[in-house]
């Protein structure tokens, strides 16, 4: 039986780590700390899987946790989820710069918190598994290069794939195989530019799941924030008719010495630019599209659509190593 993924739960009411602790125990072991001091020392000596931070703690908030969490070596690779009881975009903006990797909001759906959860943690399993193959690529280049005596010509054994495009049904069972494969693509990348690896691959799943569930399948997204079992009944019923699941998602990936790209386009009918909520409002922070447009508009450098509105196109800069 394998080891319990271990989850740090760092809030100073009791009330609220008793509360999480409950919906989470049966999937995770759990650590828990009151303030932002004693979650350092727990993290720098024995580092879990992901950290739950509270926002508002006395003596060091949770910006100041995360910022420390962030500067440490032993620590900064260590995904970082916030909750609070604000509903300040602001604040959830700056934590997400600051490099949280989600948000959830008290009081805590827990349907949604074990969704968020478990997304993160598979993903640190996804991203361990793809840098220890890139790690055998690379350790099996080397070889190759040192027993051909190529030294001169090593630069052009190591190419990048620079555009592709992938054509994806509309099932959501899809979407993680994607992000994996995309993983062999991007992580190298991300290394080399000290990219965040996880704000890459949220937005797009935050823009795939858009295209695929509120794009082709046409399930509005107001289902889930009234009633998450519907929503998903929805979503998997849909999935099976024709008239919607023979629907399309086209994703082109580009990169060049500047900057990578994707480029995800749905066959849906599209949606009114106009009328979306603006994300950095209180407003566009509650409703469950405006979240992910938060998150995509924090983790990305340019974020703009077709006039259609079934056509994002997501760009990160790449810094110089």
């Amino acid at each position: 039986m394998q080891n319990k993924k271990t989850i740090l739960v760092v809030d100073d009411d009791a009330m609220n780590i008793n509360i999480i602790s409950l919906i989470i125990e049966n999937q995770y072991a759990i650590e828990t700390a009151s303030n932002g001091e004693e979650a350092l020392k727990i993290a720098m000596n024995n580092p879990p899987d992901l950290i739950l931070l509270d926002v508002v703690m006395p003596f060091m908030d949770g910006f100041e946790t995360c910022m420390h969490l962030k500067q440490a070596p032993e620590t900064r690779d260590i995904p970082v989820i916030f909750n609070t009881s604000k509903s300040e975009a602001e604040d959830i903006i700056k934590g997400l710069k600051l490099g949280a990797v989600d948000y959830v909001i008290k009081p805590f759906n827990q349907k949604e918190l074990l969704f968020r959860i478990n997304r993160i943690v598979e993903m640190t399993q996804n991203n361990k598994e793809l840098n220890d193959l890139l790690q055998t690529r690379t350790e099996k280049l080397q070889e190759t290069t040192n027993l051909l005596h190529l030294a001169k010509e090593k630069s052009q054994l190591k190419k990048y794939v620079t555009q592709f495009q992938i054509v994806i049904p509309s099932q959501m069972k899809f979407v993680n195989q994607v992000i994996h494969f995309l993983g062999d693509c991007y992580q190298s990348i991300c290394k080399t530019h000290n990219l965040n690896t996880y704000h890459i691959e949220i937005s797009l799943i935050e823009s795939l799941t858009n295209a695929i569930i509120h794009g082709n399948l046409e399930v509005p997204s107001h289902l889930k924030q009234n009633n998450w079992d519907k929503f998903d009944d929805l979503v998997k019923e849909r999935e099976s008719i024709p008239e919607y699941a023979d629907r399309k998602v086209t994703l082109n990936f580009r990169r060049d010495d500047h900057q990578i790209e994707f480029e995800i386009e749905d066959q849906g009918q599209g949606f009114d630019l106009l009328i979306v909520p603006d994300p950095t409002t209180t407003e566009g922070l509650l409703l469950p599209h405006g979240r992910g447009l938060m998150l995509i508009r924090s983790f990305m450098d340019q974020v703009n659509w077709n006039d259609k509105g079934n056509c994002i196109t997501m760009v990160k800069t790449l810094r110089k190593s």
